[in-house]
């Protein structure tokens, strides 16, 4: 059976403003450091599949730029969206645009950190092998270091088992199994998050799904059947008029919490999901204050900041607990945990004739 991975490297990267910009999103950006976040997508996912294999659905303008990025993908396996239309169209239109019958499809975010990806390679191939042999669309969880209220959380419920032998024993790694899913969670507060932990049957919600194509159009057809029709009616040049009309919603919410025939893999690997700017906290090593500092900054008597200069010298002095983001042409100075609302700037940009150049 051929097995596609489906990159998802749409959205303007909202909650990393003033870096990440409508034309200049963070999925093109070096925003850990190493390189762009699609490119470190691509180079993770290459260990395991064929470039050949890859496909990656984008918003229309980005299309020309990730093709220069990642040159080994085939120019016609980048795909670019009228309209961002949230994860349920993209996921669809990902389907009907897989030409096999019924292929294996790996879905995954642009923007994750992870490591080893050996561990990672290992997780996915038998994730494979339960798409294959079952009917279930499969989501991959990760066990929780602690309690964070950034992530929505999946409960795991009774341990799923296939039968002993033959290609199903030889791949699954050591220590990790699928379990059927009781219930999807949304975003904790922190008291309920660190109650997640503790229980131990709740895992992160990656983001990431595996499937066959007639398993996940399936559960179109009979749970978003509106969206459904329009990503079949899509032919050539039509998709211009037609796609933006496809409601907004996400593969959660449309389906995932809705369908019976659902698993979820309790992976180990380390997964960082960089949504905002405090997520990056755990991407750099801080200093012996808690400070990360990258560009041209100094810190004096400050602690637990994280200071982001591109070109002009940021200094603070006496004060703790800031986000600090400069480019050439804005600021952002933020108290650390209200990264989630930077989305809001943004917005308010937008509606604002004399600085909606800055988005």
């Amino acid at each position: 059976m051929k097995v596609k991975a489906v990159i998802m490297a749409g959205g303007v990267g909202k909650r990393f403003w003033p870096k990440s910009r409508e034309k200049n999103p963070k999925q093109l950006l070096p925003i850990t450091g190493d390189g762009p976040m699609i490119k470190n997508t691509v180079n993770r996912l290459k260990t395991f599949i064929k470039p050949a294999d890859i496909m990656i659905i984008t918003g229309e303008s980005f299309v020309k730029p990730i093709r220069k990025m990642v040159p080994e993908i085939p120019a016609a396996n980048i795909i670019g969206e009228p309209a961002g239309r949230n994860t349920a169209p993209c996921i669809g239109f990902a389907a009907v645009k897989i030409k096999e019958k019924d292929a294996v499809m790996m879905m995954f975010p642009s923007d994750h950190v992870i490591s080893p990806v050996k561990r990672f390679a290992e997780t996915l191939k038998w994730a494979t092998v339960l798409a294959e042999e079952t009917d279930n669309l499969i989501t991959m969880g990760i066990k929780p270091s602690h309690g964070l209220t950034a992530y929505g959380y999946i409960k795991e419920g009774k341990k799923f088992r296939l039968k002993d032998g033959g290609r199903k024993t030889k791949v699954k790694p050591r220590g990790i199994d699928a379990y059927s899913v009781e219930a999807f969670v949304e975003k904790p507060d922190e008291k309920t998050a660190e109650k997640y932990v503790k229980d131990g049957s709740y895992l992160w919600n990656s983001g990431i799904f595996i499937w066959r194509k007639s398993i996940i159009l399936d559960a179109f057809k009979n749970h978003l059947p509106d969206v459904y029709g329009k990503l079949r009616r899509i032919k050539g040049s039509n998709i211009k008029k037609l796609y933006p009309t496809i409601r907004k919603i996400s593969i959660d919410y449309g389906i995932m919490e809705k369908v019976e025939n659902r698993l979820i893999i309790a992976a180990d690997f380390n997964w960082n999901d960089v949504g905002s700017w405090e997520a990056l906290r755990r991407c750099f090593p801080g200093d012996k204050r808690g400070n990360i500092i990258q560009g041209n900054a100094l810190a004096i008597d400050s602690n637990d900041n994280m200071i982001f200069a591109e070109k002009d010298l940021i200094v603070t002095l006496g004060v703790r607990d800031l986000i600090v983001v400069s480019t050439d042409d804005a600021v952002i100075i933020l108290k650390n945990g209200r990264g989630e609302e930077v989305k809001k700037v943004v917005n308010l940009l937008k509606g604002n004739r004399k600085l909606n150049k800055y988005l």
